[in-house]
């Protein structure tokens, strides 16, 4: 069972902060609500963070984008599982951020992205156990 699914990603000074909402949107139902907070680079300069929480429902919605990318991204994802999960069965995945404005769904390759972490709830809490879980639902 999926608990929650955080997603964050940032907007620097050279980004449009409307096109970086645009491509977090990609991943949201119509109804989900963007925290918008300002902080600092290492250097001053200014970076938006933008984040969001699916809960209960919501979360199908997520598991269908997983569902939706490439066959071989999905192949490569359950070839590395286990290294996206921590010892909290909280699953990590990255998405290309200018894909994702662009209306198409990709894993990142790139630092440029939108984080997920989703939190997997597993009778007794393993690890494996949740990678079993994901595993069985999305590829």
């Amino acid at each position: 069972m999926i608990h929650h699914v955080k997603l964050r990603t940032f907007a620097h000074a050279t980004e449009d902060v409307s096109r970086v909402r645009c491509a977090l949107e990609l991943f949201l139902p119509e109804d989900c609500e963007i925290k918008t907070t300002m902080s600092k680079g290492h250097f001053g300069n200014p970076i938006t963070v933008l984040e969001a929480r699916l809960e209960k429902r919501h979360c199908k919605s997520f598991l269908d984008i997983l569902r939706s990318l490439s066959k071989d991204q999905l192949l490569g994802l359950k070839d590395e599982l286990n290294r996206h999960f921590d010892d909290d069965c909280n699953f990590y995945v990255r998405f290309d951020k200018q894909s994702a404005y662009e209306g198409d769904i990709k894993l990142a390759k790139t630092e440029d992205s939108i984080a997920a972490k989703m939190k997997i709830i597993s009778y007794p809490s393993r690890r494996e156990n949740a990678v079993m879980f994901l595993e069985g639902i999305i590829i």
